[in-house]
């Protein structure tokens, strides 16, 4: 069989003369499982059971050598809160989530590729299946194993993701060191497979979504207490972004172009923050994040400026910032509840000061 996308051969000279230079960017070596650190939350642990047991279901129906599934980091932040900094140090990175395979000790621990590395960057990138057979790689361009094996077929397929949650897909992918092993069938089983990954993180959001605001403010006020108590009473601030004329663009653009643009500026926040910021998504849409107070200047301004670019047209996205921080006297003292709240009131107070300042 024939590879399948013409891309890759462009790719292949590339990845064998780059593979020992992005060696330490992929993970760690040794003989150990690789699976993500996940913090040990009950939907860390159904993640994980969930996705460990479709890998190895993918690996028994292709009667693949390897079978893998990987997801992209920040959709690991969405689904289950924090993912251990010391194993992923990059935010826009495809993590391995569930492997079932022959050569297990082989797997790259803690293994993570870059954002479009290879064939399974690729495939995330392009949301696009690929299947090349023979396959006359090096295995170690894959980014997937610690030592060489004699791989002869490669098939992959998108796992699609909610543009909210992730900007790349998820990717499924198995191999075999048989010539020609994934017939046109094993593809479709393979394509189906991946839906069903997909409804169930659907579902695991869904589960998340459905009385859980609670446990959401309470990992946001932990993670700002850490902080808080890292940093110091006085060098925190809560910063507070919220859409001004959120009525006008829902008339200008309809209810569902503007649920579109509201999660696009909860994402672009995302990655415009240090991965150790907490980001609180408050019911009336504003975002809340608490920053080193030294810091919270530069990111203003930085969303301000990426905000730009979700400009739909000639309607144009206004934002308005309130900030607070306990080392105003008014402030001192207050907990990381009443410190969000507090952004609120400072929101208002701003907003009466320009109506009296026109008013005068």
């Amino acid at each position: 069989m024939k590879n399948s996308e013409s891309g890759f051969n462009r790719q292949r000279t590339l990845l064998e003369n780059d593979s020992s230079s992005t060696e330490n960017k992929i993970g760690d070596r040794s003989s150990t499982r690789a699976m993500v650190s996940m913090s040990p939350s009950l939907p860390a642990d159904r993640l994980r059971e969930d996705i460990g047991r479709l890998a190895r279901f993918g690996a028994n129906i292709c009667e693949a050598h390897s079978c893998f599934i990987f997801l992209p980091f920040e959709a690991l932040c969405a689904l289950i809160g924090s993912v251990a900094p010391s194993i992923i140090e990059e935010r826009k990175a495809l993590v391995l989530l569930g492997v079932h395979s022959l050569s297990q000790d082989d797997i790259v621990t803690n293994c993570r590729l870059p954002s479009g590395f290879g064939l399974i960057g690729w495939v995330a990138r392009h949301k696009r299946s690929a299947h090349v057979s023979p396959f006359d790689l090096d295995s170690k361009t894959l980014g997937l194993y610690a030592s060489k094996q004699e791989l002869k077929s490669f098939i992959a397929t998108p796992i699609s993701l909610p543009s909210s949650l992730a900007a790349e897909n998820g990717v499924l992918a198995c191999d075999s060191k048989k010539s020609y092993a994934f017939s046109r069938v094993q593809g479709k089983l393979l394509d189906d497979l991946a839906k069903e990954i997909s409804n169930t993180i659907d579902l695991l959001i869904a589960r998340q979504q459905s009385g859980q605001p609670l446990v959401i403010w309470n990992n946001f006020a932990a993670k700002a207490t850490e902080i808080r108590e890292s940093l110091g009473e006085n060098s925190i601030e809560l910063l507070r972004i919220s859409v001004s004329n959120c009525g006008r663009l829902e008339l200008a653009l309809g209810t569902a172009e503007y649920v579109n643009v509201s999660e696009q500026l909860y994402r672009l926040t995302q990655q415009a923050l240090p991965p150790h910021v907490p980001l609180l998504r408050l019911c009336n849409g504003d975002l809340v994040a608490c920053l080193d107070s030294m810091m919270s200047s530069f990111y203003e301004s930085r969303l301000r400026a990426l905000s730009e670019h979700l400009a739909q047209g000639s309607t144009k996205i206004n934002l308005d910032f309130s900030r607070v921080s306990p080392r105003d006297k008014r402030f001192k003292g207050l907990s990381i509840s009443e410190l969000v709240a507090s952004t609120a009131t400072a929101e208002v107070m701003i907003d009466l000061q320009e109506v009296e300042y026109g008013n005068g």
